[in-house]
């Protein structure tokens, strides 16, 4: 953990590189660094085989993960691809992909592609879990699509040191992300000591928290409005 302010501790259980970069978004938005620790409940793991999307098809990326994956077995460089979010937008663009925004969700995503008369087809790679049903959205919207499921998110129990930090008489608060990520944090804390604060990214987000946890939900569904509503919780030492 890194020693800041004495009074909060963020606790975050995306994986390594997504909480090290929310982290960082945390820091410039409250003006210094939490305290912090980081404590993965995901592990990312790319199927043996998978199929990858023909040269006609749209690449549609809505996680950073998949684009891992795909780089690791695979040069796309060249394709054209419309992604979900700004960092992913970046990341696609900096492995060579012709990529643009699509929109900050997969639902704006959906809506982006069918107002602006896009034809297709399109080719979705994502991991086994996901939010919506984007490729059969589009389908049954006119458009062709379909589907790669390229990586699995393996569930990673709770580690020693969340534990400790939630069994303390202090604040902590913890950012969810996915439906997934608060069903799979909340089987594993029937109970805690601390004053358990959970700020989710959408209203189904926190439909999966439990009321002792005190949900709150962000003003939009961004990392940096993630980031701006935990701020309330945290004291500039």
């Amino acid at each position: 953990m890194e020693e800041t302010s004495p009074q909060t501790i963020m606790l975050l259980t995306r994986p390594e590189r997504q909480s090290r970069r929310f982290l960082g978004q945390c820091s410039d938005v409250f003006g210094f660094r939490p305290q912090t620790l980081i404590a993965p409940m995901m592990q990312v793991v790319p199927r043996r085989q998978f199929i990858l999307p023909p040269d006609d098809e749209t690449i549609l990326v809505t996680s950073e993960n998949a684009l891992d994956v795909l780089f690791d077995r695979s040069d796309l460089t060249g394709r054209r691809a419309i992604c979900v979010g700004r960092n992913t937008t970046r990341s696609a663009q900096a492995y060579g992909l012709a990529a643009e925004y699509g929109g900050p969700n997969v639902a704006e995503l959906f809506r982006f592609l069918v107002d602006s008369g896009e034809k297709g087809p399109f080719g979705h790679v994502r991991g086994e879990f996901t939010t919506g049903t984007l490729a059969g959205d589009l389908s049954s919207a006119g458009i062709p699509a379909n589907e790669y499921i390229v990586y699995e998110q393996r569930a990673v129990p709770l580690t020693e040191g969340a534990r400790t930090v939630l069994s303390l008489d202090r604040m902590v608060v913890v950012p969810l992300f996915s439906r997934r990520s608060a069903a799979l944090f909340f089987d594993a804390v029937a109970d805690t000591q601390a004053d358990l604060h959970a700020v989710a990214i959408s209203k189904a987000v926190a439909a999966e928290i439990p009321k002792w946890a005190q949900p709150v939900v962000a003003s939009e569904p961004n990392a940096v409005a993630m980031a701006e509503r935990m701020r309330p919780y945290f004291a500039k030492p």
